[in-house]
């Protein structure tokens, strides 16, 4: 009985915590925002605030390109929409040398940054 309960609870939590494609008229519907000409410094400006030393970073941008992101129910099942902008950045650690060249994307609304991915997180993206 015990193990019955057990599986009936981790289905349960999986099923609840999965997340559910938005309909085509939810995509066809998004609002991405305008294009951000100056992504680049939207994204450094976030750097600034969070690497040790921010002066030494080294950055490899992609263009943004539009895209959206459906969160978790747990998380509040929100549908994200804006422009990603995909960014490798390597700067230097308290030691005073380079970490290496770490992956993170940026989605982008209007100028300003709605979500962080990390480089894991990317793959779940359209």
């Amino acid at each position: 009985m015990k193990n019955l309960t057990v599986l009936i609870l981790l289905v349960l939590s999986i099923a609840w915590g999965c997340v559910t494609m938005p309909t085509q008229s939810e995509i066809s519907n998004l609002d991405c925002g305008s294009y951000p000409h100056d992504y680049e410094a939207i994204v450094k400006a976030y750097y600034n605030e969070v690497l040790f030393d921010p002066y030494s970073a080294q950055y490899e941008f992609t263009p943004p390109k539009t895209s959206w992101y459906k969160e978790a129910p747990l998380a509040g099942g929100r549908l994200l929409a804006g422009y990603l902008v995909v960014v490798r950045v390597n700067a230097k650690n308290r030691m005073g040398g380079y970490v290496g060249k770490k992956t993170s994307g940026f989605l982008l609304n209007n100028g300003q940054i709605i979500k962080r991915f990390d480089e894991y997180d990317l793959r779940n993206i359209k």
